[in-house]
């Protein structure tokens, strides 16, 4: 039987889990009703990742996540985390390009949990 400590570390991640559907949830809808009236998915897609970035460090903080600072080299910046971002961006503009251009509703594309 699993004790009081790794019980506390399951929940915890059962309540990320629910914040992060919550956030993904809330990020189509928003979405796709800012991209109604600003028809700029670049834009738009710039706006969450700098959120994002913004937001990660506090959120971080807040939820006690443990972190292990990990030094890298320009070389491997270069090599891995630059592709990363790169193909984060074309995907995150994609999807508010389909979003924007898809005339479905939310209700159509509701996420069910069972």
């Amino acid at each position: 039987m699993a004790d009081g400590g790794t019980f506390k570390e399951i929940c915890h991640v059962i309540v990320l889990c629910v914040i992060w559907y919550a956030v993904s949830s809330g990020n189509g809808v928003i979405g796709k009703t800012v991209l109604n009236d600003l028809p700029y998915p670049m834009t738009v897609t710039m706006v969450q990742l700098l959120t994002v970035t913004v937001g990660c460090g506090p959120m971080i903080a807040l939820t006690g996540i443990q972190t292990h600072h990990v030094s890298i080299t320009w070389n491997h910046y270069i090599k891995f985390i630059v592709p990363l971002a790169c193909a984060k961006f074309f995907s995150s503009v994609s999807s508010h390009i389909s979003i924007w251009k898809v005339p479905v509703s939310y209700a159509h594309t509701g996420r069910i949990i069972l």
